[in-house]
């Protein structure tokens, strides 16, 4: 093992803590403790959860530091150990963010309170007077004409306009089909 190359002297040192030397893994954590909190810190812009992070990266580096090329930056191992920590950790986050409705205020559950079941809303809107499916059968039944005039959109953004056409206008005239 003694022809080995190394990137530089933090892939000795992580070479050296690999084999089990706590010292050599110390000097690497005192180096690029503050680099860790740092990246945390602007991760999560949280001292306490960039503290927490920053310690889990290393712990996560100690455990995982068989899989580090020395061939590489050491650095750039350990900074990707700590992004992939960080995104982590705000899946977590995000996956158990929940809403706690006994702090909601009262008006932010307006239509909590009063939901009704889907059977009961379509009870409702027949009702109302909404058409049912035997009344859209007749309607449509009655109607004779399948071609309706297409409806173009009322404003168009000068950003999806269409785009000239190069050929001529053609002569030949459209026909409506009759009903």
């Amino acid at each position: 093992m003694g022809d080995e190359k190394y990137f530089d002297q933090d892939a000795e040192l992580a070479h050296r803590a690999k084999e089990g030397d706590r010292d050599a893994f110390g000097t690497l954590v005192e180096k690029y403790q503050g680099a860790m909190y740092s990246y945390a810190l602007h991760f999560f812009r949280n001292p306490t959860r960039a503290e927490d992070v920053a310690q889990e990266t290393f712990l996560r580096a100690f455990r995982f530091l068989h899989t580090y090329d020395p061939r590489r930056r050491f650095s750039t191992w350990l900074y990707t150990v700590a992004r992939n920590l960080c995104i982590d950790r705000h899946r977590e986050n995000v996956r158990n963010d929940h809403l706690d409705v006994e702090t909601l205020h009262p008006r932010h559950l307006v239509g909590v309170q009063n939901q009704k079941s889907p059977l009961e809303n379509l009870e409702d809107r027949e009702d109302r007077g909404a058409p049912t499916s035997a009344a859209r059968a007749a309607t449509s039944s009655t109607v004779t004409c399948s071609s309706w005039p297409r409806r173009r959109p009322a404003t168009r953004s000068i950003f999806h306009r269409r785009a000239p056409t190069r050929s001529a206008p053609s002569t030949a005239s459209t026909t409506l089909p009759s009903c």
